[in-house]
């Protein structure tokens, strides 16, 4: 496949090309988290195009750099802020590719004609590269193709899996228990320019490109707030960076609500607070959200995790869903008990604990719940150690008073569903603590 020109052009043309004489041949396929939220989905998209910029042997056309975007096509709506960045990034999202439960990577890349001296199955494998943004150790139900991972972009405390990706392969920006970047798309950025200066670049980055990358660090690090503990000093730059190296002309024509007043010889370039404010008010729309139903709410952006040894043992694995709305209101969805087992029970989720991480923005900044609901064992086990535990201090969780417990329980009993699991109720007082931080932590745990 020929180098692209634009990263609209590269993505047009990528499923365009994407016939059986790009199956037949190598391809590296970049692919986000499950949990598909915007940084996982376009992190893949950009990294996918500064990749394909950056090949060396541009003779060989055979071989094909593939963004894959890792939730099935239908819940992209699910996304509000991915698809207004999609949007006006002028990318149409009908032409990308997805990870779809009735479309797995064999069917997408496996070639129509295997040769007669090699089966299919073995022609595909041998043809495929993984690059992982987002995370860095493959979900479980593509664990098959573990091996196939070369290259791995992410800031996520690292679970020592594909041990065969090391040194510069292996970016993952997290460092004594903490990200060094609040987004994946910054690694992104910081690949962009380093491209740019071995290729002695001087011109204007591709503003759909710039657009797509400053969009979601801002949404990333809510805007460099330093209450959320989020940006960090190569987030700043990388802003900087993407707002002084783009022309943001065509982008202040279609959407000048991004823009303040241009003060007279000041460079034309939107403002991160409105950018912010466009992004996060469809992000966390209570109306939206207070309408989707439980069972969506739980997948939206949903992660499994367990060790090695237990990633593919339900009774060992655990399972965060993080949610923009308060426990109290996500507890009174309709059908919210017979939604969650029936969520932890399929092919997906496939735990017998799950926590849901809430958190929602007031006046004083993020505020942090989580509910655990599992076996009684699993539940009662992690509490304990969540709320116990000396490697847990940091976290800061800590049981209601006994009025919110009283309501909390009351509306669960309200239900008039028999349920056979447990729930426990905690509030997390370090706003700071996200996923990412939590999850390693449960993982720890001796469960």
């Amino acid at each position: 496949m020929s180098k692209s020109s634009s990263f609209v052009e590269f993505l047009s043309k990528t499923h365009y090309d994407n016939h059986d004489n790009v199956k037949n041949n190598p391809k590296l396929v970049v692919m986000g988290n499950e949990a598909g939220d915007a940084d996982s989905i376009l992190s893949a998209l950009a990294l996918s195009f500064v990749l394909d910029q950056q090949r060396d042997n541009y003779s060989d056309e055979s071989s094909a750099v593939i963004p894959l975007v890792s939730i099935p096509k239908e819940d992209l709506s699910l996304r509000p802020d991915v698809v207004l960045l999609l949007k006006a990034a002028k990318i149409d999202s009908e032409k990308l590719f997805y990870l779809s439960d009735n479309l797995s990577l064999q069917n997408l890349f496996q070639s129509s004609h295997p040769s007669e001296d090699r089966p299919a199955s073995e022609e595909w494998l041998q043809n495929l590269s993984i690059c992982l943004t987002d995370h860095n150790s493959i979900r479980y139900n593509l664990s098959h193709l573990r091996d196939n991972v070369c290259l791995i972009v992410d800031h996520h405390q690292d679970e020592e899996n594909h041990p065969k990706v090391t040194g510069t392969s292996r970016d993952i920006a997290f460092r004594e228990g903490k990200a060094t970047v609040g987004s994946t798309c910054t690694l992104v950025t910081e690949r962009l320019f380093q491209l740019r200066n071995n290729t002695s670049e001087t011109r204007n980055i591709d503003a759909n490109l710039a657009l797509i990358l400053l969009g979601t660090i801002i949404l990333d690090t809510v805007n460099m707030d330093p209450t959320s503990g989020k940006g960090t000093e190569r987030d700043k730059e990388a802003i900087e960076k993407l707002l002084e190296c783009t022309d943001w002309f065509s982008l202040h024509h279609t959407h000048p609500n991004l823009f303040s007043l241009k003060k007279e010889n000041e460079k034309l370039k939107p403002c991160p607070s409105h950018i912010f404010k466009w992004l996060s008010e469809a992000k966390f729309d209570t109306k939206f959200w207070m309408e989707m139903s439980a069972f969506d709410a739980l997948r939206i952006d949903y992660k499994r995790f367990a060790s090695k040894e237990a990633s593919s043992d339900k009774d060992l694995a655990f399972g965060l869903s993080s949610v923009l709305i308060p426990i109290h209101d996500m507890i009174q969805k309709p059908q919210f008990i017979s939604d969650t087992q029936l969520f932890m029970s399929n092919k997906h989720a496939k735990v017998t604990l799950l926590g849901i991480l809430s958190c929602v923005f007031n006046s004083s900044g993020p505020e942090r719940e989580m509910l655990l609901i599992g076996t009684s064992e699993r539940v009662n086990s992690m509490a304990d150690f969540l709320l116990n535990d000396p490697s847990t201090a940091s976290l800061q969780f800590s049981l209601p008073d006994v009025e919110k417990e009283r309501a909390f329980m009351k509306v669960i009993e309200k239900s008039g569903h028999t349920f056979d699991m447990n729930v426990k109720l905690l509030l997390q007082k370090n706003p700071k603590a996200s996923r990412k931080q939590v999850a390693p932590v449960m993982m720890a745990s001796s469960l």
